[in-house]
C-alpha cells in the first residue's frame, strides 16, 4: 500500500495548478517568506506552510510545495518528546518507532507488533482515501505518540491522571489535549474477562476427565474408560470452539478499536480537524468509524462497507430508533446519548458520513475545510445547524434523501 499511495500521492499533485486565485499581497508575502526559509531551515519551512494551511487550506500551490518539501526533508526529529516520554513513564515500558509513529508499551513486543501494523495500515488508508476523495491532508511532520498498556487497572489509572473522564467501558481513546491515542489489551478487558474465566473452568474440567481416565485404564474399568473417553472428546471440541470465539473477539476488539482512534489522531494532525475548533460529533464519529474494519487486508475507509455499523444501523431503522438529521447534527459529545443508545447512535454517525461521502462529497469536503478553517463556527446545536445548512443546503430534502439511502440498506441485494 506504501508504494500505491506513494503513486498516488504524485499524480495528485501533478494535477494542482500553480495559481491562487484571490491571494492577497499579505499571503503573498507568507508564501515568498515560507519558501525563503526552506532554503535554510526546511523543517522550519514546513511548519510555515503547515500554519498558512490552516487559514488557507484550499491553496494548492502551497499544498504542492509543502508535500515536496517532506517528501524529501521527512518527519523532523523530537528529542524531547522522547525524553519526556521516558520520564513520564517507568522502568519496565518500551519505546519504539515505526515510519510515522512513536509507542510506548508495557506488554509483550509481538502483541505491540500487531498494532504498530495496524496504524501504519490506518495511516496509509487515511492519505490514500482523503486524497483520492481530493481532500488535502498535510503531511505529518512528526511522529504522533500511541500509548499501550498491559493493564486495564494501569489503563483507568492513566485516563484519571490525564483528566479525560470515565474510560471504563472503552478500549482505547484519543485525547486531543494530550495529542496521543491510547489503549490496552484486550485480553484485560473485564467484557472478555467472564469469556477467559470460563475457558480456565472447561481446562480443570479437562484435566480432571484425563486424571479419571487414567484411572480407570489402570483398574481395567473399559466401560468407564469409554463413557470418559467420550467425554474428553466433546470437552476438547467445546474448549477449541470457546478459544476460537475469544481469540476473535479479542482481535476485532483490538483491531476496530485502533483504527477507530488513529483515524482520530491522523485527522487532528493532517489539518482535516483541527484541535483549536469545537467539531459536531457526526464529523469526528462519522470519520473515525469510516475508518472501522475486522479485515484491514481488503480496503477499507469511507468510500467502503462497515458491515457492524451497517447492521446496527439497518435494526435501529427497522425499529424506528433512527434519529432525524436535526438531532444528529445537534449533538456536540458522546455524553449527549444515553449509554444505552450510543451503538445505534454511533452506526447512524457512520451512515450520515458515507451518506454525504457517496452523495454529497465536495460539499461534505468544503464543509470540514470551513471548520478547520474557521470560516464555520460549530460547538453548540443551533451553529451546527446552521453551518450543516451552509454547507449541505435545508435539511428537509437531505432528510428525505438520508431516510430512502438507510432505507436501501435494509432491503435485500440482488
Amino acid at each position: 500500500m506504501r508504494h500505491r499511495l506513494t503513486i498516488l500521492l504524485l499524480t495528485f499533485l501533478t494535477t494542482l495548478t500553480a495559481s491562487a486565485p484571490g491571494q492577497s499581497p499579505s499571503e503573498q508575502t507568507r508564501l515568498e517568506h515560507a519558501r525563503q526559509t526552506a532554503l535554510e531551515n526546511p523543517h522550519q519551512a514546513i511548519s510555515l506552510y503547515r500554519n498558512f494551511l490552516r487559514k488557507r487550506p484550499a491553496h494548492r500551490q502551497a499544498y504542492r510545495e509543502l508535500w515536496a518539501l517532506s517528501q524529501e526533508h521527512g518527519m523532523r526529529d523530537t528529542p524531547g518528546l522522547l525524553t519526556s516520554l521516558a520520564e513520564e513513564f517507568p522502568d519496565g515500558t518500551h519505546l519504539r518507532t515505526s515510519d510515522h509513529f512513536l509507542i510506548v508499551y508495557d506488554m509483550p513486543h509481538a502483541w505491540a507488533d500487531t498494532r504498530v501494523r495496524l496504524l501504519e495500515q490506518v495511516h496509509d488508508a487515511f492519505y490514500e482515501q482523503l486524497i483520492k476523495a481530493g481532500f488535502q491532508p498535510l503531511p505529518l511532520h512528526e511522529r504522533l505518540v500511541c500509548i499501550l498498556f498491559a493493564s486495564h487497572d494501569d489503563y483507568l489509572a492513566y485516563a484519571r491522571q490525564i483528566g479525560v473522564g470515565a474510560m471504563e467501558n472503552t478500549g482505547g481513546f484519543y485525547t486531543s489535549a494530550a495529542n496521543r491515542v491510547v489503549f490496552f489489551s484486550n485480553r484485560a478487558n473485564p467484557q472478555l474477562r467472564q469469556h477467559g474465566q470460563r475457558l480456565e473452568q472447561m481446562r480443570r474440567q479437562i484435566q480432571q476427565l484425563r486424571a479419571a481416565l487414567a484411572e480407570a485404564e489402570q483398574r481395567g474399568d473399559v466401560s468407564r474408560a469409554q463413557n470418559l473417553r467420550n467425554r474428553r472428546i466433546r470437552a476438547l471440541q467445546a474448549l477449541t470452539q470457546l478459544e476460537n470465539q475469544y481469540n476473535a473477539a479479542i482481535g476485532r476488539g483490538n483491531m476496530s478499536q485502533t483504527l477507530h482512534e488513529a483515524a482520530h489522531l491522523l485527522a487532528f494532525n493532517s489539518g482535516i480537524q483541527d484541535r483549536r475548533r469545537a467539531y459536531p460529533l457526526w464529523v469526528s464519529e462519522g470519520l473515525a468509524t469510516a475508518f472501522e474494519t475486522t479485515n484491514p487486508a481488503r480496503p477499507f475507509g469511507p468510500g467502503h462497507d462497515n458491515p457492524s455499523r451497517r447492521h446496527a444501523l439497518t435494526e435501529a431503522f427497522n425499529n424506528q430508533r433512527v434519529r432525524p438529521l436535526a438531532d444528529l447534527i445537534a449533538l456536540r459529545a458522546t455524553r449527549d446519548i444515553r449509554p444505552a443508545e450510543r451503538g445505534a447512535v454511533y452506526a447512524q454517525m457512520w451512515g450520515m458520513f458515507h451518506f454525504l461521502w457517496t452523495h454529497h462529497l465536495e460539499a461534505l469536503r468544503d464543509h470540514l475545510q470551513a471548520i478547520a478553517s474557521g470560516e464555520l463556527r460549530t460547538g453548540n446545536a443551533e451553529a451546527n445547524r446552521q453551518a450543516f445548512e451552509q454547507s449541505f443546503g435545508d435539511l428537509e430534502p437531505l432528510e428525505r434523501q438520508w431516510r430512502e439511502y438507510v432505507r436501501a440498506m435494509t432491503q435485500p441485494s440482488r
